[in-house]
């Protein structure tokens, strides 16, 4: 992985080849789970307004970076989580995204 750092939706990460190339570093293919944090941020005079924010850092499959994704504005979360062997894998569906961004940069 490059010492480069960006930002894009996550439907135009995913348009890019290195996205689906296993062997490109920036890949999520492989990675492990760091952290997930899944927080409802409220705003209004009586905190009324409410959406659902979840990050997920994962350490990439070559350990030399690290890549996170950042749901913003998700209304509904559905979790899916296996345990193997060795990490962890996940499964992460929401629906109602005003805003999915995905940001790649090195440890």
């Amino acid at each position: 992985m490059t010492n480069e750092v960006f930002t894009c939706s996550l439907r135009e990460c995913s348009s890019f080849d290195w996205y689906r190339l296993p062997e490109d570093h920036r890949s999520p293919h492989d990675a492990w789970v760091e952290s997930i944090i899944i927080s409802e941020p409220s705003s209004g005079d009586r905190h009324e307004n409410r959406g659902l924010e979840i990050r997920v850092r994962l350490l990439g499959a070559y350990h030399d970076g690290t890549i996170e994704f950042n749901y913003k504005g998700s209304s509904v979360i559905r979790l899916r989580q296996c345990v193997m062997r060795r990490g962890m894998a996940i499964g992460l569906k929401t629906r109602s995204m005003s805003e999915d961004t995905i940001r790649s940069c090195t440890r």
